[in-house]
């Protein structure tokens, strides 16, 4: 749980960040990586080039507490290992988000990859009695709040894009999607 000051200057941040012109524009892990680095005050701190490598990075800085690991469906319903066009999500990232937070109020921050790791994002959680506020975060669209059906629905559409775009490109990749839970 983080200080909602904290988890507003994220928000400026991507904001900002996604209203740059192409070329100034941060790309979606040295974007992930900056909000990190702007959460915990540390602006040296080393994390990786790739969201997995910043994730293990924060695992062994003790600042993950729970991942999560979301597969694909492909349209037998059977589990995606690349081979096969995803379909849809094997569970709701929307739900496995709520999930990992359980009955905990407060803002909360995640780290997402999409279609294991070609895409980075930061999700951020505002939950308290009277709301649920949950933002997806990146460099294009800055923070933009999502419900349950958006969220999954944006996580399903580019994952499927995505996957075609480089199926014809010669390569088929793995569409898992990954949670990270930043403490």
């Amino acid at each position: 749980m983080f200080a909602s000051e904290l988890f507003e200057e994220m928000k400026k941040f991507f904001n900002e960040n996604s209203k740059l012109p192409k070329g100034k524009k941060m790309v979606c892990i040295v974007t992930l990586n900056h909000g990190i680095k702007l959460l915990y005050g540390d602006m040296k701190m080393k994390l990786g080039s790739q969201i997995d490598h910043t994730m293990n990075k924060l695992v062994e800085l003790n600042k993950i507490s729970k991942t999560e690991v979301i597969e694909f469906n492909d349209k037998n319903g059977k589990i995606t290992t690349g081979v096969t066009e995803p379909e849809a999500l094997s569970k709701s990232v929307y739900i496995e988000i709520m999930n990992m937070i359980g009955e905990n109020m407060g803002c909360f921050v995640f780290g997402l990859s999409i279609m294991d790791g070609y895409h980075s994002v930061t999700i951020l959680v505002d939950k308290s009695v009277e709301k649920n506020e949950i933002f997806r975060c990146d460099q294009n669209e800055g923070c933009f709040k999502s419900n349950e059906k958006e969220l999954d629905a944006y996580i399903t559409s580019k994952t499927i894009k995505w996957w075609n775009n480089k199926a014809k490109e010669g390569t088929k990749m793995k569409t898992r999607a990954t949670i990270w839970m930043l403490q």
